[in-house]
């Protein structure tokens, strides 16, 4: 999963490179982590959109806590 600003351009640090993979990501509570980026805190306020990249898999429901 990455981040865009509302251009449609990655913000840095949150770009697909960045994100972290999951093998095996079968889960209600799964949590998208980046390399350098603990959580979602410097993006409050802003409006971006989230991309996700799927493999294999199918995206039901998300949601943002």
């Amino acid at each position: 999963m990455e981040i865009l600003d509302e251009q449609g351009n990655s913000i840095p640090g949150y770009t697909l490179e960045d994100s972290r993979a999951q093998a095996d990501a079968n889960s209600v509570r799964f949590e998208p982590t980046w390399k350098n980026r603990a959580n979602l805190a410097p993006l409050k306020g802003k409006t971006v959109s989230l991309r996700f990249v799927l493999r294999n898999a199918r995206l039901y429901a998300f949601q943002i806590r």
